[in-house]
């Protein structure tokens, strides 16, 4: 029994030895597992403060290009706008005096056209009036020799 008693008591020394030392293990284990993750935390969070440092520079630079560009764009397309408006306007001008031009050649050959045909017209009037004057002065001498004649036949007739 005392052989029994002393190699339990080896075993009981022995065990508490190996806790003794798989807990001093387990406990450095945890401590580097634990370090190693806060430096690791510590890391990712300086990348991560990096990488967000990165990213609103690359934002505002990005949004100062883009607002460049857009008031680059603005500019242009006020002055394109500009220049159309002149351009709507010289063409509008041209067209009212190209249209002014016209109108007045189109109403001075319009009236060239009434004062001829007016003359033409009254040409025409003053010879159809000579002539039906002159027809009517033959006929009124064919009336009056006529009524003539007749006045001779009547007064014979009544003489006789």
């Amino acid at each position: 029994m005392a052989l029994r008693s002393t190699n339990n008591e080896d075993v009981m020394a022995f065990h508490s030895a190996n806790n003794k030392n798989a807990m001093a293990l387990q406990s450095t284990y945890n401590k580097d597992v634990m370090a190693l993750r806060s430096a690791n935390n510590k890391d990712i969070m300086a990348s991560c403060s990096t990488n967000n440092k990165d990213v609103m520079v690359l934002h505002s630079t990005n949004n100062k290009h883009a607002m460049a560009l857009h008031s680059t764009n603005n500019k242009d397309g006020m002055a394109l706008q500009s220049t159309y408006k002149k351009d709507v306007m010289a063409l509008r001008s041209t067209n009212n005096k190209d249209i002014m031009a016209l109108q007045s050649t189109y109403n001075k050959d319009v009236m060239a056209l009434r004062s001829t045909n007016n003359k033409d017209i009254m040409a025409s009037c003053s010879t159809n009036n000579k002539h039906a004057m002159a027809l009517h002065s033959t006929n009124n001498k064919d009336i009056m020799a006529l009524r003539s004649t007749y006045n001779k036949d009547v007064m014979a007739l009544r003489s006789t």
